[in-house]
């Protein structure tokens, strides 16, 4: 199944469980990247709606044993399967509001047994890109 999860104010994850509410959207990218249940790509500058935003892609990593479902974004239990390829966009919404906004692609195979091929995952994400390329903010 694929999923699309848009989450404000995410959690950050560590292993199984929750962790602290992050300061901003790039000490939840430190917080992911430094996860040792998780293998992600630098993060690189897009934007979305206009406002400046990271994306990177994330699986979990090869060897981990500690829990089923790693927990990437924990407020919504945005986890990932062993066999699960994530396209993950972390932006600061605009405003001054100190908020963050995740937008989470998730490709999973149905049955969660058989790894998500590079060209799935690049069907699933972009399928879900035209919805990440339509999402506004009205600032007043």
């Amino acid at each position: 199944s694929d999923n699309l999860v848009v989450a404000a104010d995410p959690l950050t994850g560590t292993g199984c469980e929750a962790g602290p509410r992050p300061a901003d959207a790039e000490a939840l990218i430190r917080s992911i990247r430094s996860n040792p249940d998780l293998e992600s790509t630098a993060p690189v500058a897009v934007s979305v709606g206009g406002v400046n935003a990271l994306q990177m892609d994330v699986m979990v990593a090869r060897g981990t044993s500690a829990c089923d479902m790693p927990l990437v974004l924990a407020k919504l239990h945005v986890g990932l399967l062993r066999t699960d390829l994530m396209r993950l966009y972390l932006l600061d919404l605009p405003g001054g509001s100190a908020r963050i906004l995740a937008i989470a692609i998730i490709a999973r195979d149905p049955y969660g047994k058989v790894e998500v091929s590079q060209q799935d995952f690049d069907q699933v994400v972009e399928a879900a890109t035209p919805i990440v390329e339509s999402i506004e903010f009205h600032t007043p």
